[in-house]
């Protein structure tokens, strides 16, 4: 999966009852799971994301920044903005590594 071709109009996302959506966005974000499991709301639907994994969500559902961090005892996630120059290199090397970004769970 070519980081670039992503990064355009169509994302692919997981919702929570494992059916693949593309969504639309002009600032979407990546949640990177670090730890645990959360459902997230977007546009009256729900994410569900799990440990490792890294989803496309539109921004403006959360909150429009560059860093956004969401930790709790039982989750954490970090989001970044699509549109910053640079995402972190562990993220980004988990993003090319992992294709659960478009597997059912």
């Amino acid at each position: 999966m070519d980081f670039a071709s992503i990064g355009r109009v169509n994302y692919i996302t997981q919702r929570c009852n494992q059916t693949l959506k593309q969504i639309q966005s002009i600032d979407p974000m990546i949640v990177y799971v670090i730890n645990g499991e959360k459902q997230i709301e977007c546009e009256g639907e729900y994410f569900r994301v799990k440990t490792g994994q890294l989803v496309l969500i539109p921004a403006g559902n959360l909150m429009n920044i560059n860093n956004f961090y969401i930790d709790d005892k039982d989750y954490q996630a970090i989001c970044y903005s699509w549109h910053a120059q640079l995402l972190d290199q562990f993220a980004l090397s988990h993003f090319y590594q992992s294709n659960q970004i478009i597997k059912k769970n």
